[in-house]
């Protein structure tokens, strides 16, 4: 019995016309993939330093005049060293967080750039009541310009579609050392219960 992909086919004949070799590389699809892949590039940065708790890498994904906006963290945080701050404060605490991106659809137009992708951080704090694990689910938008040093981004908004476990986790104390870690946390020292960043 015949085998393989055109098992009960035709036979394939010589008699059509010959596949044209394929062309040079278009200079500016080459440019834009580069560009795409670098941009991608820096997100997967982004993560790692966050989980890396490695705040001068961090700084390096960002323009110095930079803006964030972090889920339901309140506020805008304005500038490279407020953006630190406020990552440091939220995730310096933690035992453990794993940043995961994906689905990246970019827009490039000369020198600055748009983008979308999903994002799914997991933080874990132990000794919590309620639990030690807290996700947050939703989807980095994201500003960039192109710097002598590469593709940075000049603002970046989290929209968080979805959380599960608990919130304590993410939870701020308003004043450093004024709780024990793994304290219940009242609903007045909560800055970050539901943000990432």
């Amino acid at each position: 019995m015949p085998s393989g992909p055109l098992a009960g086919s035709a036979p394939v004949g010589g008699d059509g016309p010959p596949t044209p070799a394929p062309g040079p590389p278009d200079p500016a699809e080459l440019a834009r993939l580069v560009d795409e892949r670098a941009i991608v590039e820096v997100t997967h940065r982004y993560c790692a330093a966050l989980d890396g708790r490695d705040w001068a890498e961090l700084a390096r994904c960002f323009t110095p005049d930079a803006v964030a906006v972090f889920g339901r963290v309140p506020g805008q945080h304005e500038g490279i060293a407020a953006i630190q701050r406020v990552c440091r404060r939220s995730l310096e605490p933690l035992d453990a967080s794993q940043h995961l991106v994906a689905n990246h659809l970019i827009d490039i137009s000369g020198d600055a750039a748009s983008s979308r992708c999903y994002v799914r951080a997991q933080h874990t704090r132990h000794g919590l009541e309620g639990g030690k694990n807290f996700i947050v689910a939703g989807t980095y938008e994201d500003e960039w310009k192109r710097t002598p040093e590469g593709w940075r981004i000049t603002s970046r908004n989290l929209v968080v579609t979805w959380t599960e476990g608990n919130p304590a986790v993410l939870a701020r104390h308003a004043e450093e050392g004024s709780v024990a870690p793994g304290a219940p946390t009242g609903a007045g020292e909560t800055e970050a219960g539901e943000g990432a960043r």
